[in-house]
């Protein structure tokens, strides 16, 4: 079993021959989250968890959807920077 699996309980892959797991898209989008608040937002695992239980994740959708635009720009502007770096 996954350490995801393991520690929440909302992760439901289905499993099929040869023990695979297939993420469905809801699956998907809660391992997003789920690493959004681990990783970018420093959580703990306790305090993911208690989130995940409250099921109040419209503001976590916001947050979660907000740091991927801005990453993109980041990237977007890094390139951008470049580009003029090598004009100059």
């Amino acid at each position: 079993m996954d350490l995801q699996e393991t520690q929440f309980k909302q992760i439901k892959p289905k499993i099929l021959n040869s023990n695979r797991r297939y993420y469905d898209e809801k699956n998907i989008d809660l391992l997003k989250k789920i690493k959004f608040l681990l990783k970018d937002q420093g959580m703990t695992i306790n305090g993911v968890k208690k989130i995940l239980d409250n099921e109040d994740t419209l503001k976590l959708d916001e947050m979660a959807d907000k740091s991927i635009k801005a990453e993109k720009l980041k990237n977007k502007l890094t390139k951008i920077s470049n580009i003029l770096k090598t004009l100059k």
